[in-house]
């Protein structure tokens, strides 16, 4: 889905190295809204707040993002929260991603599970 070296298509003086995670949110928002349509964003649940909900026929991504900080964090929030129970009556297959904005070295790392 996404590639890890997708910044090193960017040229550096595009890029700066203080963008904020709601940047990085957004511009991942804009390109899975123009993509799919299916793309929420900020969805509340009763333990926190899901950063994206990509929704497929059969499949339901749910995103965490973060700058700078590792993945497993990322995913580890997800599971803490329990961000998927809203979506285990759906009969769906549920993937779990946490994804990195690296923007020290312009790098961008994810990692995926999936919920049985």
């Amino acid at each position: 889905m996404l590639q890890k070296n997708i910044f090193a298509h960017i040229p550096y003086t595009l890029t700066a190295k203080d963008l904020k995670e709601k940047d990085y949110h957004i511009l991942i928002q804009f390109i899975l809204s123009v993509l799919s349509g299916n793309a929420q964003s900020e969805t509340i649940t009763n333990t926190g707040r899901i950063d994206l909900i990509l929704e497929t026929k059969n499949i339901i991504y749910i995103f965490e993002f973060k700058v700078n900080q590792s993945v497993q964090i990322a995913l580890q929030q997800i599971k803490d929260k329990k961000y998927y129970h809203k979506f285990l009556d759906k009969n769906k297959k549920i993937v779990l991603v946490g994804l990195n904005f690296n923007n020290l070295d312009s790098n961008l790392e994810f990692i995926s599970e999936e919920i049985h």
